[in-house]
């Protein structure tokens, strides 16, 4: 593929999909709870979603179909391939609540018998709250047959956000988690930073409505591959044009900790449209980063583009280009394509869903941090693959859906194919539960196998919801006389303690021919 192609590509996208008018607008919620089935998001509103409406990445990645939905929350299969955290964000588009026409008031004749005055009590109007939070307590316990000791590991996390801070456009977010296995704790002393993750920990600040900053570590969602950023960052609307700049390092690879060495500086254009009832979005890139600030690691073009011309059609398209290589001890200037990802996702009719996706890649080299590392790879070979997904909802509840992936490295022995159906049926008459089949193979130079796995799910009383799991796997593989036969059971209570406490309890038993070994997870999670 030559760099050509891909900005004929770019440049495709962005003139054929170009406009007509109409917009929608994002709303983004966060994962609350996965169970074996369904992953729980929470919204402020979910106001303009509806069953059968996906939840997108902070990368516009299908991640979530919503099967279920309440006024504050939804809840839904992932989509495969798809792997998903706890707090992690997710948004989606919807067309804006329609205004309401405000009512002809009628001209009201004052009694002065029935004319009371106000009080106090009557003027009092309750003050919203400029924060919001979430927190979690974790334990899994694991445990087996072979005599060997299980272990426990907790961990612990804190999401924070607080805006508009003494009344300034001045907003603080935290996320952040700690997580240990208790034989680990204190038997080399306690170093928090081995066990502690700082995810994001910012202050943002807008002295106007055109202008903002950053500082502290942050993910920007306009340049999300990027990972962290650990600095200040700037950015200025003008229009329908957005400029930014960042200057700050990278998160360590080993620890996810602050590293000064891992300098980087950047600066990013995107331009925002109108298309057809929906937007269009492309953003162009230039990131420099450093090892000890002057030795070059990395010099990148990222692009990315995201659009929905119509209602039920979306299309997302990034690529990176790396400008610089070292050969043989001598540095160069380069034009070479590392990355591009294209997917798309159409709903022709509210009940059939096609989601497509093509992925090519090539390593990330890092010449200065993995130096001693590069002497040793002797080519960098070319991983791509694609995948297709399609579902169609039934009127009564019914939904089936198939999936097929192909992925190859140049020199694989044979192509890695993964294909799968599934059939759901939700609220299930009488039963007024859920029951989800799914069929999975996959076939590659190593393994070869298939898995089933059969969940019942049910809202036994408002409060809870109970899910039960069966599994088998049955994997052969080929440089080896090893077969995998097992039978895997799990269990999932969901129980919302008050309306802001909630408990999930998981069991997950692995059972073979000859052992059996198994986990606990008790979760605990609170609202602020």
């Amino acid at each position: 593929m030559k760099i050509r192609s891909v900005l004929l590509l770019f440049t495709a996208l962005t003139v054929t999909l170009a406009a007509q008018s109409g917009e929608k607008i994002r709303i983004e919620g966060k994962v609350s709870y996965i169970s074996s089935q369904n992953i729980y998001t929470a919204f402020e509103s979910t106001e303009g979603l509806s069953k059968g409406d996906t939840l997108f990445t902070a990368e516009n990645k299908p991640a979530v179909v919503i099967n279920f939905i309440s006024s504050k929350s939804a809840a839904g299969a992932p989509v495969a391939g798809v792997n998903l955290v706890k707090d992690q964000i997710l948004h989606a588009f919807v067309l804006p609540p329609e205004e309401k026409k405000p009512e002809e008031k009628k001209p009201v004749i004052a009694d002065e018998e029935t004319n009371a005055p106000v009080t106090p009590a009557s003027r009092f109007v309750r003050e919203k709250k400029n924060y919001s939070g979430r927190f979690s307590v974790q334990s899994m316990s694991d445990f087996n047959n072979l005599g060997v000791p299980g272990g426990q590991r907790w961990r612990y996390s804190l999401m924070f956000n607080m805006k508009e801070i003494e009344g300034k456009d001045l907003s603080l977010t935290l996320y952040s988690t700690l997580s240990y296995r208790t034989t680990d704790w204190g038997r080399e002393g306690y170093d928090m930073s081995r066990f502690l993750r700082l995810y994001e920990l910012s202050a943002r600040y807008s002295p106007d409505s055109v202008n903002y900053f950053v500082l502290g570590r942050n993910i920007n969602r306009k340049i999300s591959n990027l990972g962290a950023i650990d600095g200040l960052q700037y950015e200025h609307l003008s229009g329908s044009y957005t400029f930014g700049a960042f200057v700050g390092s990278r998160a360590g690879y080993q620890d996810y900790g602050y590293d000064l060495k891992l300098f980087q500086l950047g600066g990013y254009v995107q331009r925002s449209d109108s298309l057809g009832s929906g937007i269009m979005e492309n953003t162009f890139s230039v990131v420099q980063q450093s090892y000890e600030f002057t030795k070059t690691d990395r010099r990148f073009i990222y692009l990315q583009h995201y659009s929905t011309p119509a209602n039920r059609l979306s299309f997302f398209a990034s690529s990176e280009l790396d400008l610089y290589k070292v050969e043989k001890g001598e540095s160069k200037q380069t034009v070479d394509l590392t990355s591009i990802y294209l997917s798309a996702r159409f709903s022709p009719v509210k009940e059939l869903s096609l989601n497509f996706s093509y992925d090519a890649r090539r390593n990330i080299i890092y010449y200065e941090t993995f130096k001693t590392f590069i002497d040793s790879v002797l080519e960098n070979e070319l991983l791509q693959g694609f995948r297709f997904n399609t579902s169609y909802r039934f009127y009564d509840g019914i939904t089936i859906g198939g999936s097929f992936g192909l992925r190859n490295r140049n020199g694989d022995a044979a192509s890695n194919t993964n294909y799968g159906g599934y059939v759901s049926w939700y609220d299930i008459p009488y039963f007024r539960g859920n029951v989800y089949l799914n069929l999975n193979a996959v076939k590659s130079s190593y393994i070869e196998g298939t898995n089933y796995s059969l969940t019942v799910s049910k809202n036994v009383i408002p409060e809870i919801d109970v899910n039960l799991n069966l599994r088998l796997y049955n994997y052969k593989i080929s440089r080896s006389a090893l077969d995998v036969n097992q039978k895997i059971m799990g269990l999932d209570v969901y129980y919302s303690l008050f309306r802001n406490l909630s408990l999930g309890a998981s069991f997950e038993g692995i059972y073979e021919t000859s052992r059996s070994y198994g986990r606990f997870y008790i979760d605990l999670t609170g609202r602020l």
